[in-house]
Order: structure tokens, then C-alpha cells, then sequence
């Protein structure tokens, strides 16, 4: 198995549930609301933390929608968030089929790890460490659990503890259904391979090109993220809400990450910074090799940023390439 043949790219997927009953409850109980109200209510009484239960949530939330359509609370915004949620269950157990996620109380599947974290230690993995970040004070890392995770949350290492002390022996993301709920917590968007089309990055007479064919220029007030893929696959978009390099690597091993400074085509500084991959000056080089190959004339002076020892430096390319 191949890591694109489970990730999920459908960015209508939302691990939020739907509204409980009481938010309703300003609706008067007509006969034309009765039956979406019915089966609201008989959807929260299906356990959420049984893998087994799945088929029957995503049915209910299936006669959920219908009954809303006949009902005099229908809004457009209460059915997308249904399809959602229906849609996230439904890859939900997609996973689970595979075996990818597992019906018992570990994290995942341990063998998904050798297909995100390869053997060769010159390519860069998702980093799979817990790390506490003293600038936002929150615990990171585990990236695994967000490129497994059909809605691609951010900082649910924050529940492993709590999980790991549960009563309840119950795999993860099923324990993630029941208890953080209403948390807000982001989601990064993984590109599908439509989407990732025209953010590739083409280098013609030693020049950055976009996809569509113009120079490139990166806006100075926004961070241009870039990924060199492990198969030179070479993508670059601005750094967004929801938007990291895994969106642009969807997980997989990658040369180098980080983010470019660029004017027409010519590239003024580099900046080796992933919390995802942690890039190192050892993966400069292999960026700074695959763009000498098609012809990027780079300049000793470039300031390179990185990070070592997590505290963030400044070094010129020339520097850079000789330690």
C-alpha cells in the first residue's frame, strides 16, 4: 500500500459534530420538524465510541438530511455540516477497513510508520517526537497521528494522555469522536493531486517559473512555503490558516522544506524552517544541488535562516554549503 492510496484530500471533511437537539429546541415541535428532531435525537444515542456503531451514524445522518428537507428549520448551513460529518465518518471507517487504523486501544497501525518515516536518514520524515512549543505553549509533534487523521487535526497529541488513562479500552480517533467534540481545533488541508498542479515550481534558463508560466515573485509580506519532494517533485504555495508543508507533501518524505524569497524567477534568501520536518543545513545542499542542475545560479551571499538546537540562526549560502 501506497501512502496516497488512504490519505484523505476531500477538504469537506470536518471531525466537528452536528448541533445536539437542544440547539433546536427554539423550533416548535410541528409535524414538519418532528422527524428531523426523531432522528437527531436517535443519532445521539448511538455510542461514539464504538468503531462498530459507524455504519449506523453515517446511516442516520443519511435519513438526517432527508428528513431535513421537509422540515421548516431547513438552512443550507445545518445539511453541509451533516454532509461533513458524514463524510469524515465515512473515511473514518475507511481506515479502520484497511487496517490502517486498528479496533483496539493503540495509536495506529505500528506499520504505517515505514511508510511515512523511511529508512534513508538523508530524506526528511514527519517528525513523530512530542515537542512543547514555549512560544505558542502547546504541545506539538506526533505528526503521524495528523496525516493518519481523515480531518487532519493539528495538536490532538494534546489528548494521547488523556486517552492513554481512559477506562474505556478504545482506539484513539474514536476516543477523539467523543471528547473533543466542539474543540476549534485546526484542521491542515492536504492537497489533492488536481490542486497540487498549479502549485508546482518549473525552472527554465535557470528561473523559478510558476505552473501557469509566469516568473515567480513571492509577495515580501507573506511566507511562500516549498517542498522538494524525495522524487524531485518541487511544490510552492503562501502559508495560510490550514495551509503547511504537509499540505504540499501530504506526508510523505521530502529532500527539503521551508520557504523561499524569490524576484522574478531569482532567488534572494532561503529559510529552512518546518515544524513538520525540522530541515537541517545537510538537506540544504540537496536543495541548492537540485536547482544547480537545472541551471539556478545562486549566490554565495543568499542568507540561509535554519534552526539548531531549536534556536533559529543566520548563515550565507557559501557558509551554509561548507559546514
Amino acid at each position: 500500500m501506497k501512502i496516497k492510496d488512504f490519505i484523505e484530500t476531500n477538504s469537506n471533511l470536518s471531525y466537528r459534530d452536528i448541533q445536539a437537539s437542544r440547539f433546536y429546541e427554539e423550533y416548535q415541535p410541528t409535524q414538519d420538524n418532528e422527524a428531523f428532531l426523531t432522528t437527531l435525537r436517535k443519532y445521539e444515542k448511538l455510542d461514539k465510541l464504538e468503531v462498530s456503531a459507524l455504519s449506523e451514524r453515517i446511516a442516520t445522518l443519511k435519513e438526517l438530511n432527508e428528513t431535513l428537507l421537509s422540515s421548516n428549520i431547513y438552512l443550507s448551513g445545518i445539511k453541509h455540516g451533516i454532509v461533513k460529518k458524514q463524510e469524515h465518518l465515512v473515511a473514518l471507517q475507511h481506515l479502520f477497513n484497511l487496517g490502517i487504523l486498528r479496533n483496539r486501544k493503540e495509536l495506529y497501525n505500528p506499520e504505517v510508520e515505514d511508510l511515512f518515516q523511511v529508512k534513508d536518514k538523508s530524506l526528511l520524515s514527519l517528525k513523530n517526537d512530542i515537542i512543547y512549543d514555549f512560544d505558542a505553549n502547546v504541545l506539538l509533534g506526533k505528526y503521524l497521528l495528523e496525516a493518519v487523521d481523515p480531518a487532519h487535526r493539528f495538536t490532538v497529541v494534546k489528548y494521547i494522555d488523556q486517552w492513554q488513562q481512559s477506562t474505556k479500552d478504545v482506539p484513539f480517533f474514536m476516543y477523539l469522536e467523543k471528547h473533543c467534540i466542539y474543540d476549534l481545533i485546526p484542521q491542515i488541508k492536504y492537497f489533492s493531486d488536481k490542486e497540487l498542479k498549479p502549485l508546482e515550481i518549473h525552472i527554465q534558463n535557470g528561473l523559478l517559473y510558476q505552473a501557469d508560466g509566469q516568473l515567480l515573485t513571492t509577495d515580501k509580506n507573506k511566507e511562500y512555503l516549498f517542498v522538494l519532494g524525495k522524487n524531485n517533485q518541487f511544490y510552492g504555495c503562501y502559508s495560510q490558516k490550514g495551509v503547511k508543508h504537509t499540505s504540499l507533501s501530504r506526508g510523505e518524505a521530502i529532500k527539503c522544506g521551508g520557504a523561499l524569497g524569490v524576484e522574478k524567477g531569482k532567488v534572494l534568501w532561503i529559510n529552512l524552517d518546518s515544524g513538520h520536518y525540522f530541515p537541517s543545513l545537510a538537506h540544504l545542499n540537496k536543495l541548492v544541488y537540485y536547482m544547480k542542475q537545472h541551471g539556478v545560479q545562486l549566490n554565495g551571499d543568499i542568507p540561509v535562516n535554519y534552526h539548531e538546537n531549536y534556536m533559529r540562526k543566520s548563515i550565507s549560502l557559501k557558509e551554509g554549503l561548507e559546514r
